[in-house]
């Protein structure tokens, strides 16, 4: 199963706009799932203000929010997330589901969070639906905000963590709210002639980390499919440079809980950056390691142009 979602992984890579029902697929923007049909968000953003688009097949988006996804979803991630576009189509939300909320690593109530004063606040945290979905399915369409307040008596630092906490490999760093992954490498050894059309095109690399674990729960749905859960992901956009250097990679603490160790699996795609067109000319090898495997090394992975 792990070999097949892979292959899925990378078809989707090579062919992002394969898929039945992107017409009438499900829109989510910046994480969020709105109502506005394709058309109407690609009118309503322009262009230059997407980022980049994925469609997801409908056997693959019923997994995530059940018989909502039958005709797919088509993911728009744009240049300003936090912009006033992306936050004006969030007033048109397709599920009506509040966010989950959790203070200081606790359950609680929108209430409980409205009730807080702002001087109260230390940070605050949003997950994205879609982000929150693909964990928890159709219960966790709302999101979820995660907040920790000045006075946090459960605050985890290093200090704090006595020798049963933490892992064994200390590189791994665990934050407030957040365990931060061991840095690494990525260096591309691409033919002469993929340089060459990458400089004529104009044309930038993408560097794609994906995150995958063991969970702790073996019922989990994702893992009894697939052999794992996905975890997050990662990436770089390479312009003239040719070295990816993934570092300050943070997995949410309410994920890791779950988890049954932080040895999580590293998969690494390499596809153009889609600036000429919509399709991917690069060809370049897979890395799919643990992550205590390729800690603090660089590894070089050789590519060409498809076809060559």
């Amino acid at each position: 199963m792990k070999k097949i979602k892979t292959l899925i992984v990378i078809l989707s890579v090579l062919f992002p706009f394969s898929g039945i029902g992107q017409d009438n697929a499900i829109v989510v923007v910046d994480g969020f799932f709105i109502k506005n049909s394709k058309t109407e968000t690609i009118d309503y953003l322009g262009k230059d203000y997407i980022k980049d688009t994925i469609t997801i097949a409908a056997d693959s988006a019923v997994k995530i929010i059940d018989t909502y996804g039958s005709n797919g979803l088509f993911i728009i991630n744009t240049h300003d997330p936090k912009g006033d576009k992306s936050l004006k189509l969030r007033e048109n939300l397709y599920f009506n589901n509040p966010p989950s909320v959790m203070i200081n690593n606790y359950n609680k109530s929108l209430q409980d969070l409205k009730s807080l004063k702002p001087e109260e606040i230390d940070s605050i945290r949003i997950i994205p639906p879609l982000t929150r979905a693909i964990h928890g399915g159709l219960r966790s369409v709302g999101g979820l905000i995660i907040v920790e307040t000045v006075d946090n008596p459960n605050k985890i630092t290093i200090d704090r963590l006595s020798n049963s906490q933490l892992s064994s490999d200390t590189s791994f760093i665990y934050l407030a709210m957040d365990v931060k992954l061991p840095t690494f490498e990525i260096e591309l050894d691409l033919s002469d002639r993929a340089e060459k059309e990458l400089q004529e095109l104009q044309e930038t690399i993408i560097v794609q980390a994906y995150f995958r674990g063991i969970p702790i729960d073996k019922e989990n749905e994702e893992y009894i499919e697939w052999g794992h859960v996905d975890v997050g992901g990662c990436r770089i956009e390479l312009e003239s440079k040719r070295i990816a250097c993934f570092s300050d990679i943070k997995i949410p603490k309410y994920i890791v809980d779950k988890l049954e160790d932080l040895n999580v699996e590293v998969l690494i795609n390499v596809f153009s950056g889609r600036r000429s067109s919509q399709f991917n000319i690069l060809d370049v090898n897979i890395l799919q390691e643990p992550i205590n495997d390729i800690k603090g090394k660089k590894f070089t992975l050789r590519g060409k142009l498809i076809g060559e």
